[in-house]
């Protein structure tokens, strides 16, 4: 088996499966995650590499897949500040030829991904959002694969008053009422609104109750991920709670003005 010299990296690619086996509890392994020496090529296809190249293999169930693509964006994210605050040309370029090969492993990932049906929220649904306004692109990408999809059907309660609030909730398409302590309804019709704020502020208690009236699709992220995002990324967070200021005033106000 021919080996690395002294001084080279593996360059790793996603190639198709070699066998379909799952483990107890895990799902079909759809990846393989497979490098050849420094310089040489990297592809989805095992035979494209040069003769002589070594290779490393490494078998991904759906889950562990996720969570390697949540490591290669938070390693992106990483990079792209070194890069902003770097003094020295030299290694500027080096950590942004260090971005390129990790943005190539992580765009042939998401496509294994989007293979297996399990392909993160694109950033286009998530411009919409007011409460993620301003973020910039690489941010609404980071965020992104937080956030899963839902089909709901109508006349199902999301959540309820004084329940530990642990969801945030956001429409795209339906709607939804939302019924506050006095006892009166709000709906909620306008794509992009967020639905169960009360997430994001302690004690973080639903303060009202939601339910559909239509059937509708939502997208939700929990509150353990969006946490540990708002750790890993504070400049992301303070833009997020400064919109979700602007919504929770805008809101009381135009309910006050509807009772």
């Amino acid at each position: 088996m021919p080996r690395l010299r002294r001084g080279e990296r593996p360059q790793l690619a996603v190639l198709p499966p070699l066998r379909q086996e799952a483990g107890v509890g895990e799902s079909r392994c759809p990846y393989f995650i497979a490098g050849g020496k420094s310089g040489g090529r990297s592809s989805l296809r095992g035979a494209d590499f040069a003769k002589g190249e070594s290779m490393i293999q490494m078998e991904l169930s759906d889950q562990k897949a996720e969570l390697l693509r949540e490591v290669l964006v938070s390693s992106l994210s990483s990079l792209r500040v070194e890069i902003a605050y770097s003094q020295r040309k030299e290694f500027r370029d080096f950590l942004k030829k260090r971005g390129d090969e990790l943005e190539d492993l992580l765009q042939h990932l998401e496509k294994r991904l989007a293979q297996s049906g399990r392909s993160p929220v694109s950033i286009d649904r998530l411009r919409k959002v007011d409460v993620l306004q301003g973020l910039t692109d690489w941010e609404l990408k980071i965020i992104a694969q937080f956030f899963r999809e839902e089909s709901v059907a109508g006349g199902i309660l999301l959540f309820e008053q004084g329940q530990k609030a642990d969801r945030l909730f956001i429409l795209e398409e339906g709607e939804i009422s939302v019924q506050i302590p006095s006892g009166e309804s709000y709906q909620i019709r306008s794509p992009g609104k967020i639905v169960g704020w009360s997430f994001l502020i302690p004690p973080n208690r639903y303060t009202a109750s939601g339910s559909t009236l239509v059937p509708s699709r939502l997208l939700v992220i929990e509150s353990p991920d969006f946490y540990y995002l708002i750790y890993k990324e504070p400049r992301m967070g303070v833009k997020v709670m400064a919109n979700l200021a602007q919504i929770v005033a805008g809101r009381l106000t135009q309910w006050a003005g509807q009772g």
